[in-house]
């Protein structure tokens, strides 16, 4: 929408406008359709290392988790 906009407003420029137009239309949609390539590709990847990390049986060297509690 963004890019739509922008460029139907410098399409409105004499002479040149209409390509400028053109070319910022097919460069910011090229530019939407990776980013969003991008995004799709990197997110199941990021969670597919997550979860083999997690369950490769891998050890901690910390301690135990003790929750805070109130004292009494």
């Amino acid at each position: 929408m963004v890019v739509n906009t922008l460029a139907m407003s410098i399409m409105s420029v004499p002479y040149i406008g209409w390509l400028l137009g053109i070319v910022l239309l097919l460069f910011g949609h090229a530019l939407v359709l990776g980013l969003s390539a991008l995004g799709a590709f990197v997110h199941p990847m990021r969670l597919t290392f997550v979860e083999f990390y997690k369950n490769a049986g891998f050890t901690g060297g910390g301690r135990e988790y003790k929750p805070l509690k109130i004292k009494e």
